[in-house]
């Protein structure tokens, strides 16, 4: 699952894994900016909504959903310009 594209179209993360549980292993973690426009069926968006963090548009529990749906591999991705400092953010918030 890449919960970006998941949410580009309107779709629900949170709903898919717990349809369809046990049928993701990976899990590409890449989220976008609040208020990038979604119900989009383009296919394309501009890369600086690309945010590693997974909190910062949907539900924000893709390990704990995850986890219960049998997730086993989690890919951080961020495509935008500011990609080495996100992902650094990230990476600091969970080793608290």
């Amino acid at each position: 699952m890449d919960v970006f594209w998941i949410v580009h179209p309107g779709r629900d993360p949170v709903k898919l894994l717990e349809k369809y549980g046990g049928r993701f292993e990976l899990m590409h973690v890449k989220d976008m900016r609040k208020g990038t426009p979604t119900g989009l069926l383009t296919g394309h968006s501009d890369v600086t909504n690309d945010v590693a963090s997974a909190r910062a548009s949907w539900i924000g529990r893709p390990f704990e959903c995850g986890r219960k749906a049998g997730v086993k591999w989690y890919f951080i991705e961020d495509e935008s310009p500011t990609s080495v400092q996100q992902i650094r953010r990230v990476s600091a918030s969970w080793r608290k």
